[in-house]
């Protein structure tokens, strides 16, 4: 014992051992993939963080264009627009947005009209108005056409911007040539202007939007040539528009670098922005000169994207700082990897420890149970698939005979007669889908040779991966049982034939005095002869049961079926009982489906089942109340519903419903009876292979089922045939 248990102790710790090991590597595999995830979510991080700020950059671009639309839009809304209406519209823009510089109205003046425009200008207030070159040295030369400044905001910097034509520069010509062109806004990049205060510093964009006369373009080129009226040009800070897009703290940890794409498709680095947390963080021209881009390309930490605003094409390009790495520090990979080995050291321990215990509950267990079934009073033995007896306790031997050492190992044909060797065959060949207890009456034989009536309960034994290793058989000793049981049944039987001659006897001459053989009767010896010749005949009827009870019981009944309509046997029972239920006007409706096979049927048995059913509800169906019978083919089985309208039955009388001799307390006393009709549909049922069911509630009527195969009845063999009952005393179920 002792060295069992130390083996057992072992055994745990090994398992203890093992799944801490196993916990362990786990966790090394489950902290790998976490950092290889995290460093996937930082990489994703990365790239959400590039991508809103570049669409905000991009956004940034485009309102910028959106507020010279806006100006625009208020020129073509107006045949003239005055100097002081544009100031005020245009000062609410320069206001909101730091990074727009100037607005500016560039009207179109053909070479025909520059001296009526020059001269005008200069009675509006402007003396020395002349349209000049970029050079501002002198008067602009002799060209087809001219675009000077005409309105300037901010309007302290006007003077020095205009008459400035804008033809005279050739980005700015470009520019306004396409969006007339395209319809379109249009950019020009042009150098820091000497005669626009402020602006040295920095390279700009410069916007240009057509204005046309009456708001249309026309169809063609020159119908919008021909009606653009001039320009809104808008100019805004590269630098400052692009802090204002970057000025969310999510920059932190990375570094931007814009690019400009050439004619010939190449990028020329503009600017670059280093990232936020370095107190270097300043616009510089050398950009990503220390960047390893294409290593950051590779590992996914470099995103490039293009932008395009208004002909120019920008490219955007975000790299992360080494900070960036610091703020999404990968801490949780090497928690997962410390946490998981503790873990598994707990774990092992704990599972080292419960299975000492579950071993020990289950020593405990089995000892227990050793000592339960050693005491039972039931034999209980076990025998392994090839028919050998493994175990016999104490009460086996008291039944039987037999000690555990004479007859363990011994076949188990040893307790059993010569003519159940096919019973052996069915109890020790495994069946592995088998889960039920199967119970059954037998013949065991003593070790003295006495034979012992006995109920076996069978149950299978199976290992640990389910499969059937021996069988558990519990034998109790029914002799007495069965012989008070043949005692009964031989005196029914004898009762039956012996009563069943005189009653006849009886009825018959009841009868013929009820006719008037012997002479005329009175109304009082009418009424007596009645009651005798009713008493009779039930008392026939209740011999009549009898005999077909013990018939089924001794399994001497048979079974023959004939195609048969079912709808038509349905409706001769019904037909049957048309007097009584006049006579209690029972409304009595039928629904039976249309075009129904014919189905092998014994037609008596048949017969007996449905009159009993239907007299039952016939009888327990009040005056004026209502009987629904339904014939129809559910699946494969036809079923007759019969519903009344009834007292009903209680629910704790569900359970004896078919019973022999039993009826409910609800109608005891109220109306006269056996118990044995529904005790009769039931073993009937069980004897031709159909089936019976019902539903029912106090107070609100019952509903019984009786199927039958679509297949139909088998046919069995037997001594007699079913004796049919008269129908003027039917048997009720409760």
């Amino acid at each position: 014992m002792r060295s069992s248990r130390l083996k057992k102790g072992n055994l745990c710790f090994l398992a203890g051992l093992l799944a801490a090991t196993a916990g362990i590597g786990t966790s090394v595999t489950i902290a790998h993939v976490v950092r290889r995830e995290e460093r996937a979510r930082i990489r994703l991080r990365f790239e959400h963080v590039s991508a809103d700020r570049i669409k905000s950059l991009e956004s940034s671009l485009q309102s910028s264009i959106s507020y010279a639309e806006a100006v625009r839009a208020f020129f073509m809304s107006s045949n003239h627009v005055e100097r002081g209406e544009f100031h005020s519209f245009v000062q609410n823009i320069l206001d909101s947005q730091s990074y727009i510089v100037a607005v500016q109205w560039v009207p179109a003046v053909a070479a025909t009209e520059r001296s009526r425009f020059e001269a005008g200008v200069r009675r509006e207030g402007h003396p020395g108005f002349v349209i000049t070159d970029s050079n501002a040295t002198s008067a602009s030369a002799a060209r087809d056409g001219y675009y000077p400044v005409l309105y300037y905001e901010p309007s302290n910097e006007s003077r020095a911007v205009l008459g400035l034509d804008y033809g005279s520069i050739p980005a700015c010509r470009e520019a306004m040539q396409a969006a007339q062109r395209l319809g379109r806004a249009q950019a020009a990049r042009v150098q820091p202007l000497r005669n626009v205060q402020g602006l040295e510093d920095s390279t700009d964009v410069q916007i240009f939007i057509p204005v046309y006369a009456h708001g249309d373009a026309g169809r063609t080129r020159a119908d919008s040539i021909r009606v653009c009226s001039g320009f809104i040009s808008a100019l805004f800070r590269t630098r400052e528009m692009t802090e204002h897009a970057l000025a969310s703290p999510e920059l932190a940890g990375v570094d931007m670098s814009f690019f400009e794409e050439t004619g010939d498709g190449e990028k020329q680095l503009i600017r670059t922005r280093w990232s936020r947390a370095r107190p270097e963080a300043e616009w510089n021209a050398p950009g990503l000169q220390s960047v390893d881009l294409d290593a950051l390309e590779r590992q996914g930490f470099a995103v490039s994207r293009r932008i395009d605003v208004a002909g120019l094409r920008w490219w955007v390009t975000t790299t992360p700082a080494p900070e960036f790495f610091s703020m999404n520090d990968e801490r949780v990979w090497r928690l997962v990897l410390l946490g998981g080995i503790a873990l598994s050291v707990v774990m092992g321990y704990i599972l080292m420890v419960t299975l000492r215990l579950l071993l020990n509950r289950e020593e405990r267990a089995r000892l227990h149970l050793a000592a339960v079934v050693e005491s039972s009073a039931d034999a209980i033995y076990t025998k392994s698939l090839g028919g050998n007896i493994t175990s016999w306790n104490q009460a086996a031997e008291r039944l039987l005979g037999y000690s555990a050492l004479e007859i363990i190992g011994k076949p188990v044909l040893l307790i059993q007669p010569s003519v159940g060797l096919q019973e052996s065959s069915k109890l020790v060949e495994p069946r592995d889908n088998e889960t039920r207890t199967r119970q059954y009456e037998t013949v065991r034989i003593a070790k003295d040779g006495r034979s012992i009536d006995v109920s076996l309960s069978v149950s299978p034994i199976r290992n640990e991966r389910g499969y059937m290793i021996e069988a558990a058989v519990i034998a109790r000793d029914i002799t007495e049982q069965k012989h008070v049981e043949r005692l009964k049944d031989d005196f029914i039987h004898l009762a039956s034939h012996q009563l069943r001659t005189p009653l006849s006897a009886l009825r018959l001459y009841s009868d013929m005095l009820l006719e008037g053989y012997a002479g005329d009767l009175n109304v009082e010896q009418h009424d007596y002869l009645g009651i005798i010749a009713t008493s009779t005949q039930r008392m026939v009827d209740l011999v009549g049961t009898l005999l077909n009870i013990s018939r089924i019981d001794s399994q001497a009944l048979m079974v023959r079926p004939v195609p048969t309509y079912f709808s038509e046997l349905l409706l001769d029972v019904v037909n049957e009982m048309g007097a009584e239920v006049e006579g209690k006007r029972i409304q009595l409706e039928v629904d039976m489906g249309s075009g129904l096979p014919m189905v092998p049927l014994d037609p008596v048995i048949v017969h007996e089942i449905l009159i009993n059913l239907l007299t039952n509800a016939v009888k327990y169906t009040p005056e004026g109340g209502a009987i629904h019978v339904e014939l129809a083919l559910v699946g494969d089985r036809f079923v007759t519903s019969i519903t009344d309208t009834g007292c009903g039955i209680s629910q704790e009388d569900h359970d004896r419903v078919f019973s022999r001799f039993y009826r409910g307390e609800n109608i005891r006393n109220e109306h006269e009876g056996s118990g044995m009709g529904l005790y009769l549909v039931k073993s009937l049922c069980e004897l031709s292979g159909c089936q019976i069911s019902f539903e029912s509630e106090p107070g609100h009527g019952t509903t019984f089922r009786f199927s039958v195969p679509q297949a139909g009845m088998k046919e069995k063999s037997g001594r007699s045939q079913l004796e049919s009952i008269s129908r003027k005393e039917r048997f009720e179920y409760v």
